[in-house]
């Protein structure tokens, strides 16, 4: 995939002069934190504001991941999203608006770029477990909430290999589950480690204040599941895990 236009924006990014490799990069020059540099490419966000709308422009350099089909080289890893992301929604699994990709160079030399549409309104899972004001039975229904969304990943035969609090997006109000940072993400193979690692990370990585909860998010995702023979090596390894955390 050289390039990707997102038919609904094309208008938009025509009146707005971003037509080009080089008219988006030039444009975003707003580091959400300063790019990292190493083994010989960059990695950065920028924020690029155009009248009332905010996009987030991924920015890369040698960036790749090896395939199947590009065993040397391999492809941009923004390219990998970029397809995961449309993957996903052709799938109806909630995650961002791809507006652009687009790609320079070839080879071990490469450029790429991803513009996504800010997630307006919405807070990173992390962040708002920390400072939930809601009452108890809101915090269960938007751990059950997302309990279910994990599980129509693992469901639909995807997997994100990178599932952390902080790459789940919740709108306020109505809970609306957004994932993002799908770089990793990939059709399940090996089902039961693949989604046991999935669910791993994100318990790991998840403070849910107590183990009720975590097990609450447990009991909602097997539910959805209903995937029988899973349960027994799941609920003992996050289990254990739940009770080393409250010790």
């Amino acid at each position: 995939m050289k390039k990707y236009i997102n038919p609904n924006w094309k208008d938009f990014l025509t009146e707005n002069n971003l037509t080009t490799f080089d008219d988006v990069w030039d444009a975003a020059k707003n580091w959400v934190e300063p790019p990292n540099y190493r083994r010989g490419g960059m990695s950065g966000v920028a924020l690029l504001q155009l009248g009332t709308k905010t996009f987030f422009v991924k920015k890369q350099i040698n960036h790749r991941c090896k395939t199947i089909s590009k065993p040397v080289f391999g492809i941009s890893t923004l390219e990998r999203e970029v397809k995961n992301i449309i993957n996903f929604q052709a799938h109806n699994i909630p995650t961002l608006e791809p507006v652009l990709f687009l790609k320079q160079g070839r080879g071990k030399h490469q450029k790429a770029i991803l513009v996504t549409q800010e997630l307006t309104g919405y807070i990173p899972l992390d962040k708002l477990l920390v400072n939930f004001e809601g009452s108890l039975a809101l915090q269960c229904q938007l751990i059950e909430n997302i309990a279910r969304a994990v599980a129509k990943i693992h469901h639909l035969g995807f997997v994100h290999s990178c599932l952390y609090a902080k790459h789940i997006f919740i709108r306020l109000g109505d809970f609306d589950i957004k994932f993002i940072d799908l770089e990793k993400a990939k059709r399940l193979f090996c089902k039961k480690k693949s989604m046991l690692r999935d669910l791993s990370a994100l318990d790991r990585h998840t403070n849910y204040g107590s183990i009720t909860h975590g097990l609450r998010f447990l009991k909602a995702y097997l539910s959805a599941m209903d995937q029988s023979q899973l349960q027994k090596k799941i609920i003992k390894q996050l289990v254990k895990r739940h009770r080393r955390k409250l010790k």
